[in-house]
C-alpha cells in the first residue's frame, strides 16, 4: 500500500565522504543492469560509492513506505523517454523519482508525479557564469541581494530542477528559463546548501534525514532486501 498520493518526499543523505568502497560492495548487485554498467564504467571510488549509495537511498524510501518489491519493477524509459520510474502493483501506477548529488549529500525525491530535484552546495562561483545563466531580471535581483551567493544558487538550482522535471540537458540555454516565474517550484536551505524541487504536488513535502549507519544495515539475505 501507498500512502503518500498527495505528498511529495525528499530524503536527504549526508557525510558520503566517511565511506570506504569496501563499505557498499555488498550491495553493488542489488542495482539494475544499467546502474551495475555504469558503476563498472566509473572509475573514481568516490563516484562509485555514489552511485551504489544512491540507489540504497531509493531502496530505504521504498521499504520505508512499504512498497519494496522484489523484483523491483523499474523503467528507465517512460513513455519513450528516460524519466525514471517504478511500476507498481497498485492500479497500475507509475512511482517517479529523482535524485541529485553535491559534494557528499545525495537527494532523493519521490512522487506520484513528475519530479525534478536538485541540490547544490553554497559556495564561491564565477560572476560570468551568474551573467551567462541569468536572466536580465533575475541578474538584476542577484546584483541587489545582500546574500550573492545564496541568491545564485536559488537560482540555478530552480533553473536545474525544472530542467530534470522537463528531461532537458541542464546545459540548455538557462537564459530562456525565468526562475522565478516556475510553477510548481519550491526551495529551502538546508545546512549549506540549496535544494529545489519541481513537482505539481510541492505543497505537501515532507523532509527525512537518513542516518547513514541506518542506510547501510538494511538487512540483505541472498541479494534481496528483507523487511
Amino acid at each position: 500500500m501507498v500512502f503518500f498520493v498527495d505528498v511529495t518526499k525528499l530524503y536527504v543523505l549526508t557525510d558520503l565522504e566517511k565511506l570506504k568502497l569496501e563499505d557498499v560492495l555488498k550491495f553493488v548487485n542489488l542495482m539494475p543492469k544499467e546502474r551495475l554498467e555504469k558503476f563498472e564504467r566509473v572509475v573514481k571510488k568516490e563516484k562509485k560509492i555514489e552511485l551504489v549509495v544512491s540507489y540504497m537511498l531509493l531502496l530505504f524510501a521504498l521499504k520505508k513506505n512499504n512498497i519494496l518489491r522484489e523484483p523491483l519493477n523499474f523503467n528507465y524509459n517512460y513513455k519513450g523517454n528516460n524519466r525514471p520510474a517504478i511500476n507498481l502493483e497498485e492500479n497500475n501506477k507509475k512511482l517517479f523519482f529523482n535524485i541529485s548529488h553535491s559534494n557528499n549529500i545525495i537527494v532523493l525525491g519521490i512522487s506520484y508525479f513528475k519530479i525534478g530535484v536538485d541540490v547544490e552546495q553554497i559556495k564561491n562561483f564565477n560572476l560570468k557564469f551568474a551573467k551567462k545563466i541569468c536572466t536580465r531580471k533575475e541578474f538584476l535581483k542577484f546584483s541587489r541581494s545582500f546574500n550573492k551567493k545564496e541568491t545564485f544558487f536559488l537560482i540555478w538550482t530552480k533553473k536545474e530542477a525544472f530542467c530534470k522535471l522537463k528531461l532537458k540537458s541542464v546545459f540548455s540555454n538557462f537564459k530562456l528559463i525565468n526562475s522565478f516565474r516556475l510553477k510548481n517550484s519550491n526551495s529551502f536551505k538546508f545546512k549549506n546548501y540549496l535544494i529545489s524541487i519541481n513537482c505539481r504536488c510541492n505543497k505537501n513535502i515532507v523532509f527525512e534525514k537518513v542516518n547513514l549507519k541506518e542506510l547501510l544495515t538494511l538487512k540483505i539475505i541472498n541479494n534481496k532486501i528483507k523487511n
